[in-house]
């Protein structure tokens, strides 16, 4: 039996070991699932009722790295200096967990970096009760390139004796009438 998120499906299955992924789902399988599958959205769904991420195939060259053993007390975090490829050299990058990794032993914290010498610097946090020691050579996280086009500034100036802080101006020196901070104004205009 099958089960995804819920919706069982009977099916024979073999099992095979040193699998790199979790699991290999055959065309007969998906044609009997009524699987319908998204490249451009990176989504499977199964009989129109669950939809679900298609796992990344991780390219080795994106992957952080341990230099050295690393002990994280228990319900504690580390800022710790990690490897990566020197094709990110002198250039920012997103700090990403590692699909389906997020929170198994730790968590990675996202974040916008800048690689230097090929190492990068994260925070790691252990949110089990007992200790962590991540060995040297372990994968923490992937690496994707930044793109500024991408994200939003936001412009909150430094505040006038007539102004106060929730009728500033936003990125596009639009004027805040609403008595809410320039930020949030901005995320609702996105959102819309």
């Amino acid at each position: 039996m099958i089960d995804i998120a819920g919706l069982q499906f009977p099916h024979r299955i073999l099992i095979s070991e040193d699998v790199g992924n979790h699991f290999i789902l055959g065309r007969d399988f998906l044609i009997e699932s009524k699987a319908n599958l998204d490249f451009n959205k990176r989504v499977i769904t199964f009989s129109d009722m669950v939809e679900t991420s298609i796992q990344n195939v991780v390219n080795r060259d994106t992957l952080v790295k341990t230099i050295k053993p690393i002990f994280i007390p228990a319900l504690s975090e580390a800022i710790c200096v990690l490897s990566c490829h020197d094709k990110f050299n002198n250039s920012e990058v997103i700090v990403q967990p590692l699909d389906g990794e997020q929170f198994k032993t730790f968590a990675i914290a996202r974040s916008v970096n800048k690689v230097t010498d090929g190492k990068i610097v994260c925070k790691i946090l252990n949110h089990q009760p007992t200790a962590v020691i991540l060995p040297k050579g372990r994968k923490i996280a992937r690496l994707d390139r930044y793109q500024a086009d991408h994200c939003c500034v936001l412009n909150d100036q430094k505040q006038t004796s007539n102004k106060s802080p929730m009728s500033q101006t936003d990125n596009k020196g639009e004027s805040n009438t609403t008595g809410k901070p320039a930020s949030s104004v901005i995320l609702e205009k996105f959102a819309a």
